[in-house]
């Protein structure tokens, strides 16, 4: 029994490993190739897809929540033109909940294979290194994912394969990425009311826009190194 027991548990890292790489080949593609989502298709379709979100309410959903979990886990260039779609066929409030759910189960799918697949084989051929690492990400882990998550500085499928790597729970995990995502996923859903209007995506995100949402991410943070600075000094009695 304990026999079996070791070659499912082989397996399934093993399967890990294979569907990890093969993320990170589908994104290395989209990102070296440019290709991503083209806006003006879905421009030039918006009536139709509008037309089934009124009409096909709850298939439109359940369609549109795997799409947008799908390109949660496979993170390609673009994918911010299906949260403008979403805002563009459902309210505000409805798009605003399926982005922020499908995005969030997408990252932590791919957080969940990254950590089965490489944690501990990696903690044991780095264990010193990676000892180092864990103490630094216990204390700033969370702060650092907040920041990441709003700045959106590197791939998602970078954050993800990360963060897997450290000590951070799978829930705590789970809800700064909810949040750290929600002001990006807002600007683009509020922008689906008037998806005719915008030429490209870049445009949504202004300067003033991006500088305010990076003060807001490194918040947290810095919040965070002043804290444990002020507990490292020595008490004067």
């Amino acid at each position: 029994m304990e026999k079996l027991t070791g070659i499912v548990k082989s397996n399934s890292k093993s399967l890990s490993r294979i569907l990890v790489f093969l993320l990170l080949a589908v994104t290395s593609y989209f990102i070296l190739t440019g290709r991503g989502f083209d806006l003006i298709t879905f421009q030039n379709n918006i009536q139709r897809l509008q037309y089934f979100g009124q009409n096909y309410l709850l298939f439109t959903i359940m369609i549109y929540l795997i799409i947008r979990y799908i390109f949660a886990v496979v993170s390609i260039p673009g994918t911010g033109v299906l949260t403008i779609v979403g805002g563009a066929i459902f309210n505000f409030w409805l798009a605003l909940l399926l982005v922020s759910l499908s995005v969030s189960l997408g990252v932590l799918t791919v957080f969940l294979l990254s950590r089965h697949a490489f944690r501990n084989l990696i903690k044991e051929k780095l264990s010193h290194h990676f000892q180092a690492m864990e103490q630094l990400l216990e204390r700033y882990g969370p702060s650092l994912l907040f920041l990441l998550r709003i700045c959106e500085l590197f791939p998602s499928f970078v954050i993800n394969s990360f963060f897997a790597l450290t000590p951070i729970k799978t829930f705590t995990y789970f809800w700064i990425s909810f949040i750290g995502h929600l002001p990006g996923i807002i600007v683009f859903v509020n922008a689906g009311s008037r998806i005719n209007e915008i030429e490209q995506v870049g445009d949504l995100l202004q300067p003033s826009i991006f500088l305010s949402l990076s003060a807001l991410a490194l918040l947290p943070l810095l919040t965070k190194v002043i804290y444990n600075k002020i507990l490292s000094r020595p008490i004067k009695i």
